[in-house]
């Protein structure tokens, strides 16, 4: 007798912890909220530099359809913050709303340039 009591404590033991795993009531794991620090681990920062080589190019510089606040005068160059790791369209938009053409230019982490040359 004392046998079987153990096996059907056992058993219920099992069924008890497989019913409260699956009803989310079981151990779980927290993952650290903040990334591990380290003197070369650093977030990607990506950035686009826009250059005027024209007269006729200045405006608001807009990125992926979206105006970045940032403006650039003729023979003048500005930096703007951009997407890491990816495609993107630049446009110069002059106050009148009137576009210029589209450039398009594949962000990597840190610097990367676009010239206009003409409107």
């Amino acid at each position: 007798m004392r046998k079987n009591s153990k096996v059907l404590f056992l058993s219920l033991m099992v069924f008890f912890a497989v019913i409260l795993t699956l009803t989310g009531c079981g151990v779980t794991v927290s993952c650290p909220t903040c990334e591990p620090t380290c003197s070369t681990c650093q977030p990607q920062q990506c950035y686009l530099e826009v250059v005027s080589k024209s007269s006729d190019v200045w405006g608001y510089v807009w990125v992926e359809g979206n105006n970045s606040g940032v403006y650039l005068n003729c023979f003048s160059t500005v930096r703007v913050p951009a997407p890491c790791n990816q495609q993107v369209v630049v446009q110069v938009v002059d106050q009148w709303g009137v576009g210029s053409h589209w450039e398009y230019v594949y962000i990597k982490p840190g610097v990367n340039y676009v010239t206009y040359y003409y409107w």
